[in-house]
C-alpha cells in the first residue's frame, strides 16, 4: 500500500511541475504575442505619420510662399518621425524577443525586420523625394 501512495506522489509532482512549465511557456507566448501587437501599432503610428506627411506636403496648398514653406518642412518632419517610429518600433520588437527567447526562430524576425525596415527606407525615399517639391 506504501508503494502505492509513494508513485501518486510522484505522479502529482510530476503534474504540478509540468504544469508550472506551462504556465511559463503560456506567459513567455503571452508576452511575445504582446510584443507583437506593440510593433504593429508602432508601424500603424509610424504610418499615419508618413502619410499624413506626404499629405501635407503634396495636398496642402497656401497662396503665401511662407505658409507653403511651413507645410513642407512640418510634412517633411512627419515622414522622418514615421521612419524613426518604424526603426524604434523593430529594435524595441527584436530586443524584448531575444531577451525573452533566444531560440526564437530567425525567418520570423526577419520577415518582421524585412516588412519595417523596407518601410523606414519608404519614408526615407519619400522624404528625399519631397525636396522636389
Amino acid at each position: 500500500m506504501s508503494e502505492h501512495n509513494g508513485d501518486q506522489d510522484e505522479d502529482k509532482e510530476f503534474t504540478e511541475k509540468t504544469q508550472a512549465e506551462l504556465r511559463t511557456e503560456m506567459a513567455e507566448e503571452r508576452t511575445r504575442l504582446a510584443a507583437e501587437r506593440t510593433l504593429s501599432a508602432w508601424i500603424r503610428t509610424g504610418l499615419a505619420g508618413v502619410g499624413g506627411g506626404l499629405g501635407i506636403i503634396h495636398f496642402l496648398v497656401f497662396e503665401n510662399v511662407y505658409h507653403r514653406m511651413l507645410a513642407k518642412i512640418f510634412g517633411q518632419f512627419l515622414i522622418l518621425w514615421g521612419g524613426m517610429l518604424f526603426f524604434y518600433g523593430f529594435y524595441d520588437y527584436h530586443r524584448l524577443v531575444k531577451e525573452l527567447s533566444p531560440a526564437i526562430s530567425t525567418s520570423k524576425i526577419a520577415i518582421i525586420a524585412f516588412m519595417t525596415l523596407s518601410l523606414a527606407f519608404l519614408s526615407i525615399a519619400f522624404f528625399i523625394f519631397s525636396f522636389k517639391f
